[in-house]
């Protein structure tokens, strides 16, 4: 299987810093290393001195969701986040009812197991 191999990135995943190949595979990384061989049939993208994180959190999200759907729910917010790089949000509590007690904590947690 082709794959997509990433070289020369400057990979942030610890300190400090290096830099790296990575080899995508359906999607997948299936493998980071400091020199990536390519194959023939494999997509090499040359991304020297370009910057590649792992990840991402955003600490400031509103979802909205009890209460106002129509501008965002828990499982866009989530897909839209994901589809970003993030794998981590903080949602604000603007939402009605409000998550200020247990009762209404549980709407919210009801929503997310859905």
């Amino acid at each position: 299987m082709a794959r997509i191999i990433l070289k020369g990135g400057i990979l942030a995943d610890r300190i400090p810093v290096r830099k790296a190949d990575i080899s995508i595979s359906g999607g997948t990384i299936t493998a980071i290393s400091d020199n990536i061989t390519p194959s023939a049939e494999d997509t090499v993208i040359d991304i020297d001195g370009k910057s590649i994180f792992p990840s991402f959190a955003d600490v400031h999200v509103h979802f909205r969701e009890p209460g106002r759907p129509d501008k965002e729910t828990i499982l866009t917010g989530c897909r839209a986040a994901a589809h970003g790089g993030y794998t981590c949000v903080c949602t604000m509590p603007n939402l009605s009812p409000a998550p200020d007690s247990p009762e209404h904590l549980g709407e919210q947690l009801d929503i997310i197991r859905r």
